[in-house]
């Protein structure tokens, strides 16, 4: 829940997830408690939400720290509700979904964008091909006789981060199988 509320997550999102998540029953005075709680103890946290939702409103776009552009095409403002247009692959628009733009949405995006960035920084290092990544994995083909020195060798590779990223806190762990179920 402590990553929801990272993300702006509020007090009824919060006894929504408790309750389909893990089966616990909140009071939602005490959601928003935490919620509030959590908020008061992480003032630059907060502050970072305002200033990059500024930012996609002033703008229409981030600029991530490698460079990289995330943008929100077609953003509109009614009042409080903002919205952008979001293409996907299984947009029912040809111009795009239209969707709800809030702070919390806005530093997800981000924060999964950043990752993304140093992950495909070590995906193009790697002494062994990527076949695929998913979310924040990636999948290698090693020969077998290599793999003892793989483990090593990639997790090296995977904490080198781009000079953008110095002094970034990021960990890895490394899983050898013969399928991908067996990594899990």
């Amino acid at each position: 829940m402590l990553i929801g509320a990272g993300f702006g997550m509020s007090g009824n999102g919060m006894v929504a997830y408790a309750a389909q998540t893990f089966g616990v029953q909140m009071d939602v005075r005490q959601a928003y408690g935490l919620i509030e709680n959590f908020r008061r103890l992480r003032p630059r946290m907060c502050a970072w939400w305002q200033e990059i939702y500024r930012e996609v409103l002033d703008e229409g776009e981030l600029v991530l720290p490698s460079g990289r552009k995330l943008t929100y095409p077609g953003i509109e403002q009614r009042g409080r509700e903002v919205t952008y247009r979001r293409q996907t692959a299984f947009s029912k628009r040809r111009d795009g979904d239209v969707v709800n733009l809030w702070h919390g949405l806005v530093a997800e995006n981000w924060t999964q964008a950043v990752a993304r960035d140093i992950i495909y920084h070590a995906a193009l290092d790697m002494p062994w091909p990527v076949v695929m990544q998913i979310h924040d994995e990636l999948i290698m083909l090693v020969p077998t006789a290599e793999v003892n020195t793989a483990v090593d060798r990639i997790e090296t590779t995977m904490l080198q981060l781009p000079a953008w990223a110095a002094g970034l806190p990021v960990a890895c762990e490394v899983a050898v199988g013969q399928t991908y179920g067996e990594c899990k």
